[in-house]
């Protein structure tokens, strides 16, 4: 895999890019009697960017009855998960009963199934998120686009060591059983630098600092940072910064580079763990936890909303059942108890961002996204 610029890491694929290059394996040597080495693949398309295109080597492919079977072997790149080294398949076969042209999507061994809320993928369904499979399906589509008369394909997904894997992951708190999950919203994994994201983070403030910009807003990611952009348009381009996992960090650069304001663009989740006084947010520094939340509604009299938030899974079901009124919150309530997380977000980032060299206190703006990519809610440390 390629390096990511100034990181000297190599980037990694995802389950999802894996399965993808299976699948499209599987299908050319089905439909096209081809048997390649390497397969080329697209990146699940974003909002925000082309998708770029990925060469993914073939462990092996092999007839199976009426049916292919092709597997890829899991490359973290520099940042090895549970998953490298992970065998990932794909089972294709012809289905008569199907339209032309028509693939239709399933997991089998080691890929997990969803049985609660909460996650993207409905209950039931095989826990491929859809980023991933979208990509599956377009890299079927490039084989079947190739042929005058074009099959229905049965593609299913699958992970022998799956099953094993998963008890080391989330999955079995999240409600997935049976297996791992099939994820990746890009396609590859980036290198886990530490030191090269903090250094990007304080160079881009530089940047900002010396073209006279007072005001910086942080993003978690590409998504988020996306939807800022979408929200503030009249920023210019070098005010707006990925500050990945690195909130406290970020905030307090901001201020030493003399910021006259600082919005924050997050998810829920993110927010809850600022709110908790976590400065550094990835999940391996610690699960979320949302039992404070709890404590926080029921301190503030908003039992319903603490009833529902009890018995959240993730931060998207709480966010689901806090807007929707469901387990027994309501909608009131529900809003009530995500401004007051807000609030306790915001009290974590002022603090956090200090003062400027000049002795100023920087204003903090917190821009909240909901799991339909929407803008829930803006506060601002002057809001009270």
């Amino acid at each position: 895999m390629s390096r990511r610029p100034g990181s000297g890491g190599r980037e990694g694929v995802t389950t999802g890019s894996c399965a993808a290059a299976a699948a499209k394996a599987a299908a050319l040597a089905l439909c096209l009697g081809e048997r390649p080495d390497v397969v080329s693949i697209s990146c699940p398309p974003t909002p925000h960017a082309h998708p770029g295109r990925l060469s993914i080597p073939l462990a092996c492919i092999r007839q199976e009855g009426q049916a292919v079977r092709a597997e890829v072997l899991k490359n973290a790149g520099d940042d090895p998960d549970i998953t490298h080294g992970c065998a990932i398949q794909a089972v294709v076969w012809i289905d008569p009963a199907l339209p032309p042209g028509d693939v239709i999507l399933d997991g089998g061994e080691g890929v997990g199934r969803v049985t609660l809320p909460g996650l993207p993928v409905p209950v039931g369904r095989a826990a491929i998120n859809p980023a991933p499979l979208a990509q599956i399906h377009a890299a079927v589509q490039e084989v079947l686009a190739r042929l005058p008369a074009p099959p229905g394909l049965q593609v299913r997904i699958e992970a022998p060591e799956g099953r094993r894997l998963a008890e080391r992951t989330l999955n079995p708190r999240l409600g997935v059983v049976g297996g791992i999950s099939i994820l990746g919203t890009r396609g590859t994994v980036k290198p886990f630098s530490h030191g090269s994201w903090k250094e990007t983070i304080r160079r881009q403030l530089d940047v900002l600092a010396n073209a006279g910009g007072g005001h910086v807003v942080l993003s978690t990611g590409g998504q988020s940072e996306h939807l800022c952009r979408l929200a503030l348009p009249a920023l210019p381009a070098t005010a707006f910064v990925q500050a990945g996992d690195f909130a406290a960090f970020a905030l307090r650069q901001a201020a030493r580079h003399g910021m006259q304001g600082v919005t924050l663009g997050l998810y829920f989740g993110k927010c809850c763990k600022l709110a908790q006084g976590i400065g550094f947010t990835h999940a391996r520094a610690g699960a979320l936890d949302l039992t404070p939340l709890v404590r926080w509604a029921q301190t503030a009299g908003l039992d319903r909303a603490a009833a529902a938030l009890a018995q959240a899974r993730t931060a998207r079901h709480a966010v689901e059942l806090l807007t929707h009124g469901d387990a027994g919150g309501s909608p009131s309530q529900g809003e009530a108890a995500l401004h007051l997380t807000a609030r306790r977000a915001l009290a974590w980032a002022e603090r956090m961002a200090g003062c400027t060299p000049q002795g100023r206190p920087v204003p903090v703006t917190l821009l909240l996204f909901d799991t339909t990519n929407a803008l829930r809610l803006q506060r601002s440390s002057q809001d009270g």
